[in-house]
């Protein structure tokens, strides 16, 4: 009989084991070691146990960064990236498309020239929309849109931003395994 210790993530004994015959395999989070974990907190090296003062944390922070900037995407993907509602000047709707790096640029540019053309006295932009139309919209109408639609996007990286400071705060595993990077959006 050889006895197994399980390990989490981060190589550290849960403080479970248990007896296995020298025939039966073991799971890949229990490892076989000649003596128990000796220390209050054991971090398995490969070799031999080594003492840790404390619990890792930033293994953990990274984790929930890495959902945090998921779940960022994911609102992105799921507000941004289907055709949002463009209310033209005579009040009719049509759809704005914003599903990838070409029509960022292309509102992006509008935007810049409707900029240029308030700021010179006004004048009108043309816009391709999901339908494959081109509207022309004055530019004051077309950044008074936009606007709308680009302030929910800075909403949710102001949130996001405020999720990662919250996040960089957290100074205990406990804190930081609580932390829901899905919460709030």
């Amino acid at each position: 009989m050889r006895t197994v210790y399980e390990l989490d993530k981060n190589k550290i004994a849960t403080g479970r084991s248990r007896k296995i015959t020298n025939r039966e395999g073991r799971t890949v989070d229990w490892i076989v070691a000649e003596v128990e974990p000796p220390y209050a907190i054991s971090q398995w090296t490969g070799a031999e146990w080594a003492e840790l003062a404390e619990y890792p944390v930033e293994p953990e922070r990274e984790q929930r960064r890495s959902e945090n900037q998921q779940a960022l995407q994911s609102e992105f993907e799921d507000r941004y990236w289907t055709p949002v509602d463009f209310t033209l000047e005579d009040s009719s709707v049509v759809q704005m498309q914003l599903r990838g790096r070409e029509d960022q640029a292309n509102i992006e540019t509008v935007q810049q020239a409707a900029t240029a053309l308030v700021l010179s006295g006004g004048g009108d932009v043309t816009f391709r929309m999901a339908d494959n139309v081109r509207y022309t919209i004055s530019a004051s109408h077309f950044l008074g849109q936009t606007l709308a639609i680009f302030s929910g996007k800075q909403a949710l990286l102001a949130y996001y931003w405020d999720r990662g400071d919250e996040l960089a705060g957290l100074t205990d595993t406990t804190s930081i395994e609580a932390f829901d990077p899905a919460a709030g959006w």
